[in-house]
């Protein structure tokens, strides 16, 4: 196999990325804990990063996440 047919093979396996699952709104009390879950499939594997405010949320006590990616 020669450099060309192994580049090719590569980009025929991609796939774009797509939500398995869609987010849904939360009506909370103050002190209520909200759980979003967001899956996604793709080649490769898509970059989840969540925001509020459009800032990244980084894990701390406030703020959790935990990311499943599926490989199509």
């Amino acid at each position: 196999m020669r450099l060309g047919e192994a580049e090719v093979a590569s980009y025929s396996s991609m796939r774009a990325p797509v939500f398995d699952s869609q987010l849904a709104n939360q009506r909370l009390l103050p002190g209520q804990t909200a759980t979003f879950k967001c899956v996604v499939s793709g080649h490769p594997p898509a970059e989840i990063v969540w925001t509020r405010r459009g800032h990244p949320l980084l894990d701390k006590t406030r703020y959790r996440t935990h990311s499943v990616l599926r490989r199509v």
